[in-house]
C-alpha cells in the first residue's frame, strides 16, 4: 500500500513539473516573440533556443524569419532546416513545407508533406490539394479527388474552400456544373465564414431583393 502512495506521489509530481515546464515555454515564447519588435536580434536568439528545445511555434516563426530576412539575412537552408523539424508532428508546419515544395515543382515531397497534413485534418493542405487536383499540378487531373478534398477543407472551416464551391456553383467549371440551389447553400455557408466574397455577394442581393440567390446571414 506504501509503494503504491509512493508511485502516486512521484506520478503527481511528474506530472507537475511537466505541467510547469510546458508553462515555461510558453512564456518564454510569448517573451521572445513581443522581443522581436525592438530587439531583433536577442529575440531570434531566444527562438533559436526554444526551437532547439522543440517548441513548434519557435520553429515555424525562425522558418519564416529566414525565408523572408526578418530582421536578418535571408538563409533558405536555415528556412528549411527549422520547417522540416517543425513538420515532424506538426500539421501546420506539414502544409507550408509541402507547399513551398510544391512551387518549387517537387511534387513527390510537396504531396507526401500535404498528404500528411491532409491525414490530420488540416484544412489549409486539403484546401491547397484540392487545387492541385483541380488543375492537374504534378499529378493526373482528378475532379472527384479534388472535389472530396475541398469539401473536407470547407467542412474544417476553410473560407477559400467555400468560396470555391460559391464560385463554381454560380458559374460553373470544368468539375461541378452550376447549381442556384447549391451556390445559395454555399453562399450561407461562405457568409456565415465571414467570406468577403460571399460577404459582398450578400450585400448585393439585399440591395436586389429579386437577386436569386439572396439571402440574410444566420
Amino acid at each position: 500500500m506504501k509503494r503504491i502512495l509512493f508511485l502516486f506521489l512521484i506520478t503527481i509530481a511528474l506530472i507537475s513539473e511537466n505541467n510547469a515546464f510546458a508553462k515555461e515555454q510558453i512564456s518564454e515564447y510569448e517573451l521572445a516573440v513581443n522581443t522581436f519588435q525592438t530587439q531583433p536580434k536577442k529575440a531570434i536568439h531566444m527562438l533559436t533556443k526554444l526551437a532547439k528545445k522543440g517548441n513548434i511555434d519557435a520553429q515555424i516563426d525562425l522558418y519564416s524569419i529566414y525565408r523572408q530576412g526578418l530582421s536578418t539575412k535571408k538563409d533558405s537552408n536555415k528556412a528549411i532546416y527549422w520547417i522540416k523539424k517543425a513538420a515532424q508532428t506538426n500539421s501546420e508546419a506539414m502544409s507550408i513545407l509541402g507547399s513551398l515544395y510544391i512551387t518549387q515543382s517537387n511534387y513527390k515531397d510537396g504531396l507526401k508533406y500535404l498528404d500528411k497534413a491532409a491525414k490530420k485534418s488540416n484544412p489549409t493542405a486539403l484546401y491547397v490539394l484540392g487545387a492541385i487536383y483541380f488543375d492537374g499540378t504534378g499529378v493526373k487531373q482528378n475532379c472527384k479527388r479534388s472535389t472530396n478534398d475541398y469539401l473536407k477543407a470547407a467542412k474544417l472551416g476553410s473560407v477559400q474552400s467555400s468560396e470555391y464551391f460559391l464560385n463554381a456553383y454560380l458559374n460553373g467549371n470544368k468539375c461541378l456544373q452550376k447549381s442556384k440551389m447549391d451556390a445559395k447553400k454555399w453562399l450561407k455557408e461562405a457568409v456565415n465564414l465571414n467570406s468577403p466574397l460571399a460577404l459582398r455577394l450578400l450585400g448585393y442581393s439585399q440591395l436586389f431583393p429579386n437577386n436569386p440567390y439572396g439571402i440574410r446571414k444566420t
